[in-house]
């Protein structure tokens, strides 16, 4: 049975057909850890693969590399980083061309992968040139749906690290967000994804929000994506603006006595 056979009848309406699936993926997690991760990373990048056994490669090459419990999470940190170079590059590099699928929702499941690897390794130091390879990302202007999972992707990462851990790079990364979010792009999706990940980026900007004419862009923007269009957008922008004042209410004064950029 293959890969993908395999991962489609995890999703199987029977109940044996499912735990059967479910315990052979399980064995073999534990008897060939290395393949097993390459098997689902080669599924995941897989474009003529059905999309919902794409999603179920990367829902599990997930759970291989995150967990709730600090002691398990610990255990599978220990074991994707004693992965030989070449299999952890492999893996890497699958998810992020899936990044840019022709299908936005599998770029959207790689997202949550390359964000748990990220959780893994930038703690370590390892991995340094993925932020930047991110922020190439997010300046394609030919692939939407790269910008759209790419922006998600550091969406994911700011919301599970420790802002210190990326505190170097971000200028640059609150550039790139900003920029997905202004009312000149001509993507409802794209100004969404940039969005969420301002809303995850915000506690790590506290020089940006010190800086008043870099606090009064930030402001402009979110402010002005409050009228998008698209509902959700206005949605996410409005919370934005909570969670702004939440953490920067000491700054807020100006924006709330002068109404500054006409939210309402």
């Amino acid at each position: 049975m293959s890969a993908a056979e395999l991962l489609a009848n995890t999703l199987s309406p029977d109940a044996s057909t499912r735990q059967d699936a479910t315990a052979k993926l399980e064995s073999a997690s534990r008897e060939n850890y290395p393949q097993y991760m390459l098997m689902l990373s080669s599924v995941l990048a897989g474009e003529d693969g059905p999309l919902h056994v794409r999603n179920a490669a990367g829902l599990a090459l997930k759970n291989a590399l995150s967990a709730r419990d600090s002691a398990r999470q610990q255990e599978y940190s220990n074991r994707w980083l004693s992965l030989p170079n070449e299999t952890k590059g492999k893996i890497k590099q699958d998810a992020l061309l899936t990044l840019g699928s022709v299908s936005q929702k599998a770029g959207n499941f790689a997202s949550t992968v390359v964000a748990a690897i990220a959780a893994v390794e930038l703690p370590q130091g390892h991995w340094p040139e993925l932020i930047e390879l991110l922020l190439g990302f997010v300046n394609n202007q030919t692939n939407t749906n790269l910008k759209i999972s790419t922006l998600q992707t550091i969406g994911f990462i700011c919301e599970t690290i420790k802002p210190e851990i990326l505190s170097l790079r971000s200028n640059e990364i609150l550039t790139a967000v900003i920029h997905g979010a202004r009312k000149e792009e001509t993507s409802a999706e794209v100004q969404l994804a940039a969005i969420h990940a301002l809303y995850n980026s915000l506690e790590f900007v506290r020089e940006n929000f010190e800086r008043e004419g870099e606090r009064n862009y930030i402001m402009q923007v979110v402010c002005e994506a409050t009228q998008n269009a698209s509902v959700a957008v206005q949605v996410g922008a409005f919370e934005c603006l909570v969670r702004i004042m939440g953490l920067y209410y000491d700054k807020m004064a100006l924006y709330m006595e002068q109404a500054l950029f006409g939210v309402r």
